[in-house]
Parts: structure tokens; sequence; C-alpha cells
């Protein structure tokens, strides 16, 4: 049984108080949430939760061929923006898919094809697009590449590259022998992102 922990959090304090807790079994890759949903994410599913009522209210189950790994999504106006790639497959191959929260059905895929790795999330700040691909030991991993190969790249609106980053190796070696699955930016422009 997957459940959601909805917690209000103190930043710079490192409290979480629980607030209440939303069961959903989809939430096995990731989740987010708008003032009234929470949509929970695993591969190839999106569920839409009623935050007050715990209600499913919409789902999108996405061919498991085209759509294996959605990884995690952010919200963008009303609009979920989705990280998918072929994990465990390789070569690795990613794309990022465009979800209206209303209708639960993706309105727009853009193919990133063979990039840097394996997509795991896509973030949008300031007129750019924020996208770690993630590179792993064994399993999912491409010979002569594991976890120190993962970069964050940002794009212009187009998905032409911009710059790539790598991360720290104090941060790579909190990844090994995966990588990063979650990141954003927070209120107070800092970059934030986990490892899985």
């Amino acid at each position: 049984m997957i459940e959601l922990f909805m917690a209000a959090v103190t930043i710079g304090k490192l409290a979480a108080i629980e607030v209440r807790r939303l069961h959903a079994p989809e939430a096995r890759q990731g989740a987010v949430a708008d003032m009234k949903s929470v949509y929970a994410i695993d591969n190839s599913t999106i569920a839409r939760y009623d935050k007050k009522t715990g209600r499913k209210t919409g789902e999108w189950r996405a061919d498991p061929i085209r759509f294996s790994h959605l990884n995690s999504c952010s919200l963008r106006r009303r609009v979920l923006v989705c990280a998918n790639s072929n994990y465990p497959q390789t070569p690795m191959a990613s794309s990022a898919v465009w979800v209206d929260t209303q209708s639960m059905r993706p309105i727009r895929v853009y193919d990133l094809g063979r990039a840097f790795g394996s997509l795991t999330w896509i973030e949008w700040r300031k007129g750019s697009w924020w996208a770690c691909f993630a590179n792993y030991d064994g399993r999912g991993g491409e010979k002569g590449y594991d976890h120190r190969a993962t970069v964050l790249v940002r794009y212009d609106t187009n998905f032409k590259a911009e710059a790539t980053y790598r991360f720290p190796d104090s941060v790579l070696s909190n990844f090994a022998p995966r990588s990063s699955s979650g990141g954003a930016w927070n209120s107070d422009g800092f970059f934030v992102c986990d490892g899985s």
C-alpha cells in the first residue's frame, strides 16, 4: 500500500508535521499537487485524487510501450509536465510529456531521443526548462557510464540545450549507485534535488 503524506514543512528548521494521509497506490514514482488535487504517478499511469475527500477523480492509463517509465511530473499552470524514459532499457531514450489536468489526457509529447541519459525530472524556471538525465551503476545503465555521468541540462523554450551542469562529487556520492529522481527550484532560488 502506497500512501502520500501531505505535510506542512518548516524550511530551514528541517521539521515536518503530518497533516493527513491519502491512499494512492499509483504513487510509486512520484506525486505532485495543486490547490484541489493530488496527482499520483506510476510508470504508465497518472491518477488524480481530490485533496479533501481522497476520492479518485481521474486517471490516465498510458500505453506502456510508449510511456514505460513516467518518473515524475511538475505543474505548469493547469498542465502536468512529466519526465518519461525507457528505463531500464538501453540505449537510453527520453521524452517530456504534457498532460492536461482537467481531461487527464496527453496534449503534447516532445521526443528528446538519446540525449544525456534517462530523463528523471523536468522543471520550468525563468524562461528555461531544467531537466535531469540520470545515469546508473548496473541495471539501466549504459556501458562506460555510471551515476557520476548524471547531468542537469538547461533548455530554451524549443528544447535546444543551452547549458549542461555536472553535480559536485559530494552530491554524486550520495546518488550512488542510482541517480537523482526529483528536483525543483524553491522560492528562495535554491535548487533542491534528491537521490534514489
